[in-house]
């Protein structure tokens, strides 16, 4: 007997389709088990909707496509449609192998956007979709609405913001959870965000405002939104503070905001901080290539105003002060005492003394063992370790190994200077 997890391993994501029409070949049993064994058919799969040269040519991609989705069932398949200067009687074809009554999909539309493809799409039927991922740069993004009756989660890349009014006027906003968007305009943005009222999860990127909004619109509350992340593109020259000032996110848990290197963004500390008075409930906060726009003092108020944090991770721009604030000193009021993970990446090019005093210091101040507090008049006012992750030189490692020798569990991953 040949065991399935001998195939699934046997089946890499970059070649599965000839993966797994081989292993069904090999002998009529491996075919029988391989024929009855849904998840080798169910990876994804790219369709790509042109002719291919000859009538044959055509009909074969369009049998194996069919047989590929008669074996998935009953698994969901995530495919990615790319059209190819499509012709509308191939793509009315190739949608006879679609089930309109097949399980959810995830699809993945890359410039499919001609009125035939459309019109083919919206024939099937098709109305399980819940994720869409749509790239397009230069064509009409507007879906038939019968195919995104139960869609949950979109992601829309590089779309003109002459569509965005389309959009809004077509598209089922309200009903999505999860939407990352990579737009050009914050403003744009922000018309969609405005939509999305049940939003939990969101991820956006885009260019920063070159001048100071003049006008201040209504705000956006999103009620159910806990996870947000945004990126600011390097070439990003303005402000985006005025982001923070719009939006209204009262269960928001989790913010990740990225810079990507940008020396020409505008920090504005003071509305940012207005941002997180609105916003307690922040746990998880995480920023990659942070410095700048945000100063060493920008940050520490940043932990100051952020109490009920227990996730932090921050890159290497960051120095000595903010290691000092962490610490924990007996009878001072500490800063973020519910902190009890703790990343910190890229440390290079610092001086010894900062992972052997400051750094040592600052996570020695928040750790004890069991054994400690038990013997410990008043306990620590702070939260102990849970995690510790550290991206680092490798001539650190012998202060770090003096560390973890107390029992403190840190996580290194160590680079060669």
């Amino acid at each position: 007997m040949v065991s399935i997890d001998v195939f699934d391993l046997t089946i890499r994501d970059q070649t599965h389709i000839s993966d797994a029409f081989r292993i069904s070949q090999v002998c009529p049993h491996w075919r029988q088990v391989a024929h009855g064994t849904p998840q080798l058919w169910s990876r994804q799969l790219l369709v790509t909707i042109h002719s291919r040269g000859s009538p044959e040519a055509d009909r074969l991609y369009r049998d194996g496509l069919k047989t590929w989705l008669m074996r998935s069932q009953p698994l969901s398949i995530p495919f990615i449609f790319e059209e190819k200067h499509a012709i509308h009687d191939w793509g009315s074809r190739a949608f006879e192998a679609w089930d309109p009554k097949s399980p959810v999909w995830d699809m993945i539309l890359e410039n499919a956007s001609s009125i035939a493809f459309l019109d083919n799409l919206e024939r099937t039927g098709l109305d399980s979709l819940e994720t869409l991922y749509l790239k397009t740069t230069d064509s009409d993004p507007v879906l038939p609405c019968s195919i995104l009756s139960r869609l949950r989660k979109l992601s829309i890349v590089y779309m003109l913001g002459a569509k965005i009014p389309l959009l809004l006027n077509s598209w089922p906003w309200a009903q999505l959870h999860d939407l990352d968007l990579l737009l050009s305009e914050f403003d744009d943005i922000l018309c969609i965000l405005s939509k999305c009222t049940n939003l939990v999860r969101a991820s956006v990127a885009a260019f920063a405002w070159s001048g100071y909004p003049s006008v201040r619109q209504a705000d956006i509350t999103l009620t159910h939104l806990q996870t947000l992340s945004l990126e600011f593109d390097e070439y990003s020259r303005g402000h985006i503070v005025p982001f923070f000032d719009r939006i209204s996110v009262p269960a928001l848990e989790n913010l990740v905001m990225n810079f990507a290197h940008s020396r020409r963004i505008l920090w504005d500390q003071a509305q940012f901080s207005a941002f997180q008075l609105r916003t307690p409930t922040i746990t998880h906060l995480e920023f990659i290539d942070c410095l700048p726009p945000v100063s060493s003092n920008d940050l520490k108020v940043i932990l100051q105003h952020a109490q009920n944090l227990t996730h932090l991770k921050l890159p290497h721009a960051f120095d000595e002060d903010i290691i000092r604030a962490l610490t924990y000193t007996h009878g001072v009021e500490p800063l973020v005492p519910r902190l009890h993970h703790l990343v910190l990446h890229a440390l290079y090019d610092l001086p010894a003394c900062f992972v052997t005093e400051f750094l040592a210091i600052m996570l020695m101040s928040r750790w004890w063992t069991d054994a400690q507090l038990a013997l410990g008049t008043v306990p620590p006012a702070v939260a102990r370790w849970s995690y510790i992750g550290l991206e680092c030189s490798e001539r650190y490692k012998p202060a770090i190994d003096a560390m973890q020798s107390t029992g403190i569990f840190i996580e290194c991953r160590y680079f060669e200077d």
